[in-house]
């Protein structure tokens, strides 16, 4: 039980910095589309913080998990970030070489969070708790591959959206 709990704390902890770290690259941001993403991510980030709050005081008072705690669920929000950019792809230049930046430690962070939270699934030995933890893998996969696509679209929003939307620019 021990080794649960330190690897939730260390789960607490990638969660309290990545929300801590979006609403500052957020406060930094030049571009719009940037600051809304790092928003949206800071809000998922700390939905995730909050569920894995409640698995760790459950486990602390050595109570049983309750087999339907409210698990995280994947956002559309985030993509919606991306379909209210697409409309004014004609008014976009270039991103500023910080948002690229803030971008590509994020994904790093991202990327510490998939290890951390897959390792947590592959030892966990109650399906609820594998279920938790392959599920918060699976939303710090969505933050990656988002912030992935935001790299490529505030660097050439004109070929992203070619590429995503399979149209053809004017």
């Amino acid at each position: 039980m021990p080794e649960k709990l330190t690897a939730l704390k260390t789960a607490m902890q990638l969660e309290i910095d990545g929300e801590a770290y979006y609403l500052k690259a957020a406060g930094k941001s030049i571009t719009p589309f940037a600051q809304k993403l790092f928003r949206q991510l800071a809000a998922e980030e700390k939905i995730h913080l909050k569920k894995i709050e409640e698995i760790y005081n459950t486990l602390q008072k050595r109570a049983k998990l309750p087999e339907k705690l409210n698990l995280v669920r994947p956002s559309s929000a985030i993509q919606d970030v991306f379909k209210k950019a697409t409309g004014k792809l004609k008014d976009k230049a270039p991103a500023e070489s910080s948002d690229l930046e803030a971008i590509k430690t994020a994904m790093g962070m991202e990327e510490k969070s998939i290890a951390l939270y897959d390792g947590l699934a592959k030892e966990a030995h109650s399906p609820f708790t594998k279920r938790f933890f392959v599920l918060l893998s699976y939303e710090e996969r969505g933050h990656y591959l988002a912030l992935f696509d935001a790299y490529d679209y505030l660097t050439d929003p004109a070929a992203w959206l070619e590429k995503k939307e399979k149209i053809m620019l004017d």
